[in-house]
């Protein structure tokens, strides 16, 4: 037992409180972004890792993509208008980063935009600006992996032939790569992907020709050491996309990664 008196530092602090409180932009807040956002944009700010509150000013509808990004904290994001009254808030799009997106614009006028981590930490928030062009916003789907790109697309994708190249060593720099491969019969296949060894978090994710997920797959089997399958697939064309989730994309570190293929076929 400590006893202690009013001017002692007390011996277990009050948490940090971290919520975003209802806001109203004033003209002593940092801004987002300054001047046109044709000049002004894209826009980062790097922040503490607390609550922080920035001004947001557009003269016209803006399509906008708002980001708060942490390597070690979980940030969100809420955007109020001139009165204070919430419009907009995200947590968790983007894995734990959060992003809003105005397809449409958001209108003209002043915003307050806070930023926080969801439980208090240490680390920085980046948060920023960008216009939302929707070419951007698909190829940002392609580069993580989330979405098969178009087909035909002129993103780049590598043809596998599984009968010839049962495994290919490549280097991963975080952004997907993207693989294709057809099936002529049913077939059950087993893809591993092996990077452990040389840093790599790898994750695996295939898709059928109709775009839709078939199977993702993350650190299987007590590693970092993606593997899919065994599943069952039907002849048809197949996109898989390859990731390294130990890559921020800011290092851009190339790491070696070994995709091994499996397939077997029913015994006539």
């Amino acid at each position: 037992m400590q006893l202690s008196t009013a001017e002692m530092e007390p011996l277990i602090a009050e948490p940090e409180d971290v919520s975003i409180a209802s806001c109203r932009p004033t003209p002593e807040m940092p801004a987002l972004f300054e001047g046109d956002p044709q000049t002004g944009l894209p826009n980062t700010i790097q922040t503490e890792g607390g609550v922080d509150y920035f001004r947001l000013s557009l003269a016209e509808n803006t399509p906008l993509s708002l980001r708060a990004q942490s390597g070690s904290l979980d940030p969100t994001i809420e955007v109020f208008d001139a009165d204070g009254v919430q419009i907009a808030e995200n947590d968790d799009a983007d894995g734990l980063n959060s992003r809003l997106d105005f397809a449409s614009g958001l209108a003209a006028g002043e915003y307050c935009v806070g930023v926080a981590p969801v439980s208090p930490g240490h680390g920085v928030i980046n948060v920023s600006a960008s216009y939302l062009d929707p070419t951007t916003v698909l190829a940002e789907a392609y580069r993580a992996g989330d979405l098969p790109p178009a087909d035909p697309s002129d993103y780049p994708m590598e043809q596998l032939d599984l009968q010839s190249q049962p495994s290919i060593v490549t280097l991963s720099q975080g952004d997907a790569q993207w693989f294709t491969f057809d099936l002529d019969q049913k077939s059950v296949l087993i893809v591993y992907a092996y990077g452990a060894n040389t840093g790599a978090d790898t994750r695996l994710t295939l898709f059928g020709s109709n775009g839709a997920a078939v199977e993702t797959n993350d650190d299987a089997n007590d590693s970092t050491d993606a593997q899919l399958g065994p599943i069952v697939l039907t002849a048809d064309t197949y996109r898989m996309a390859l990731t390294d989730l130990n890559n921020d994309g800011d290092s851009r570190t190339m790491r070696p990664v070994s995709l091994v293929f499996e397939t077997y076929q029913k015994v006539q």
